[in-house]
């Protein structure tokens, strides 16, 4: 991915285009359905007459909101007029997944990790490794960040939020988002399953959100011929509305079909799927393929889908 980057950077910049990327290769769809309106959004965000300083992609995991923001980063990086000078990317899950049995309650609370590497890429390494406030390594990140016309990303930011106000547990990170939504040149995009009621006063101004729906039916039903199910119109729309346009169950049904019935959408009982809550439709999609494995006798494979529920994001070999 990198490589591909800084070559579309001039020389003049390529000293402050260098990427942070800490979330896996994160290499989004070629081809995304059914967000044209929020792609849109996002561009009018970065270079529109009305732009923003902060803009949060609230949605129901696996909606498709890390995919809504890594396909609009492609087509943006694809532009000779950009407009980017840094670029940093950190999820907080690939945060929480990089850590010690031993950390893990403890990176789940707090952005130490996050604020230690920004502001080492960001150019204070002194700050970063100092027993400064987490606010006050907020408000210089900040600081640093508005220098230049940086695109940030914060994915997945959940595990720092409260589960039921979706309050930030963070002072850095607070510090942080209240500095930007305050002055910003660039435009740090925020993915999460909650609102943030820090950003309450710059709403409609500096700051806007980003609600990440269902598909449509219609949508749904593309999504679902994309990844090779195969039926009537009539068909395909209902079993897109059982799935209640939920994008990572759409394309997980899809491929289960195409793999396990050879595309054939009559192989479904969508009625199971129609008493199921959002929160149970990509579980119960990943029972099928367990099933369909354990029928056929697969046991590698099945040992291979098993050890991969032990991640929640991609893991790397290390």
């Amino acid at each position: 991915f990198w490589p591909q980057l800084s070559g579309i950077f001039s020389p003049a910049n390529r000293r402050f285009a260098s990427s942070r990327l800490l979330s896996g290769k994160r290499v989004g769809p070629e081809t995304l359905i059914g967000r044209d309106d929020s792609l849109r959004d996002l561009g009018v965000a970065w270079s529109g007459p009305v732009r923003k300083n902060i803009l949060v992609v609230v949605g129901w995991g696996g909606s498709g909101k890390s995919s809504l923001v890594v396909h609009w980063r492609n087509r943006l990086q694809q532009r000779i007029d950009h407009g980017i000078e840094r670029y940093f990317d950190w999820s907080f899950y690939r945060q929480a997944a990089s850590q010690t049995v031993d950390a893990i309650r403890e990176v789940n609370t707090n952005s130490d990790v996050f604020l230690q590497e920004a502001l080492e890429f960001f150019g204070d390494p002194s700050l970063a490794k100092s027993r400064a406030s987490s606010w006050r390594k907020g408000e210089r990140l900040a600081e640093l960040i508005q220098t230049r016309r940086t695109l940030v990303i914060l994915d997945g930011l959940e595990p720092l939020q409260d589960a039921r106000s979706g309050e930030l547990r963070d002072e850095g990170l607070r510090a942080l988002l209240q500095g930007l939504a305050s002055a910003n040149p660039g435009l740090c995009i925020i993915t999460t399953r909650r609102r943030l009621p820090e950003l309450a006063t710059w709403y409609e101004t500096t700051c806007s959100e980003l609600a990440l729906r269902p598909l449509t039916p219609t949508d749904g039903a593309l999504l679902l011929s994309q990844k090779g199910v195969k039926g009537t119109n009539e068909e395909m729309l209902a079993l897109s509305q059982a799935a209640k346009g939920h994008a990572l169950t759409l394309a997980l049904l899809g491929s289960y079909i195409r793999q396990a019935y050879h595309g054939d959408i009559r192989s479904v009982d969508q009625a199971s799927l129609t008493e199921l809550d959002e929160g149970d439709l990509t579980f119960d999609t990943m029972g099928r393929y367990e099933r369909w494995l354990e029928a056929g006798l697969c046991k590698t494979e099945l040992a291979i889908l098993r050890m991969i529920g032990l991640f929640e994001r991609p893991a790397t070999h290390e």
